[in-house]
């Protein structure tokens, strides 16, 4: 079974060096498009400093996932979940846990509480 990981389970992973938690299985490891964008634009901003020169670091860190493109229809069903929260990029990570019936690796409880499937 795969799993979706949020971006916080991505910098945990392979910033910080930690295991995945119990619970990820051996099955495909999907990351949202919009993930490399938030980790781009933060280190970008200066609030998230990498091991490697960004690009460097991006291209390593998606060998070892599967990227999930965010299309029209993803952008669309993002848009209609029946939750308050308004972050784009975790209604798209969602989503895309969601599409896949996947469970979501967060460490996010505002994704925890709306999403049942969360493991941490």
């Amino acid at each position: 079974m795969s799993v979706v990981l949020d971006t916080c389970a991505v910098l945990s992973w392979l910033v910080q060096r930690r295991p995945l938690p119990a619970g990820t299985g051996a099955g495909p490891r999907l990351v949202s498009a919009v993930t490399w964008y938030e980790i781009a634009w933060k280190h970008r901003a200066g609030r998230l400093p990498l091991p490697l020169p960004r690009d460097a670091w991006l291209a390593g860190a998606m060998r070892l996932v599967t990227t999930v493109a965010v299309d029209a229809e993803t952008f669309l069903a993002a848009v209609d979940l029946d939750w308050a929260h308004r972050d784009p990029a975790d209604r798209l990570i969602v989503t895309l846990a969601q599409s896949k019936n996947a469970r979501l690796v967060t460490c996010d409880r505002t994704i925890a509480s709306f999403y049942p499937r969360c493991v941490w």
